[in-house]
């Protein structure tokens, strides 16, 4: 038996409030518009958010009659995050880009809501605000003081603890991985180190919802002659059960040494 991949059709089990589109239909004849229509949609708000130095975690669009109500939860990339201010870039994408555009693609005819969630704000509200994740958050930090050395630790960190806090995360962890080995070059192995010592500190704790992880790298790791694959697993990852709520992503890193494949397991708790 092959393993899963993301049978997201097999699981009977998930809530409405899970799945990334929410409509209202008048007839059988209008599922295949709509579901063309939010694919694009959605596709468009990846593109611009990328373009602008935001990364889109989850997307969610909910279509009546009226009424589009879109719920976006992004992070600022943190490449950029001392380059623009966030809230004049997000202004500038909401009102010049995203409104002016859907009032065109549905001609004016419904009401346009935007929510936006500031993964990095949510965080940090997180920890101030509860007394628990504020010592549990500590605790962390004191294990993880072995790796601070490694460039770019404070950005990380952060990055690493809001991945472990959300469900669907698989997307941002393998981007974040396709990133840094383009960066690198040939220090390949001290990316890999780095989120092996992170993942195994953080994988177990409170504040994690994730109950396992797997990360597949193939390409010439470290300039090697020849391609090669390294498996990480962190925790306990069923891919062959059906029940299991497992998000998967794949990306890819182009550098001169060719191009990386990057593959993402990550099952919630």
């Amino acid at each position: 038996m092959a393993q899963k991949v993301n049978a997201i059709l097999f699981r009977r089990s998930l809530n409405s409030y899970e799945w990334d589109y929410k409509y209202v239909k008048s007839n059988k004849e209008e599922y295949s518009s709509i579901l063309y229509k939010n694919l694009e949609i959605k596709k468009y708000f990846h593109k611009l958010f990328e373009t602008r130095g935001f990364f889109i975690l989850t997307l969610k669009l909910e279509l009546f009659k009226s009424e589009l109500i879109i719920h976006i939860s992004f992070l600022k990339n943190f490449q950029e995050s001392t380059k623009t201010n966030k809230k004049e870039e997000l202004s500038k994408i909401i009102n010049k880009s995203i409104i002016t555009v859907l009032n065109d693609y549905y001609n004016k005819k419904i009401n346009i809501t935007i929510k936006l969630y500031d993964l990095n704000k949510s965080f940090e509200d997180n920890i101030s605000k509860f007394k628990n994740n504020r010592f549990e958050y500590n605790k962390l930090l004191k294990k993880l003081r072995v790796i601070r050395n490694y460039p770019l630790y404070p950005h990380l960190i952060k990055l690493v603890l809001i991945i472990i806090t959300n469900k669907k995360s698989s997307k941002l962890l393998a981007e974040t991985l396709a990133y840094l080995i383009t960066n690198q070059k040939r220090k390949h192995n001290n990316i890999l180190m780095f989120f092996k010592k992170s993942f195994d500190v953080l994988i177990n704790s409170k504040m994690s919802v994730i109950q396992g992880i797997r990360i597949l790298i193939s390409g010439r790791i470290n300039g090697f002659p020849r391609a090669k694959s390294r498996l990480l697993k962190f925790g306990s990852l069923p891919l062959q059960s059906i029940e299991s709520y497992v998000d998967y992503y794949e990306s890819k890193a182009y550098t001169p040494n060719g191009t990386f494949g990057i593959k993402v397991w990550v099952c919630q708790k």
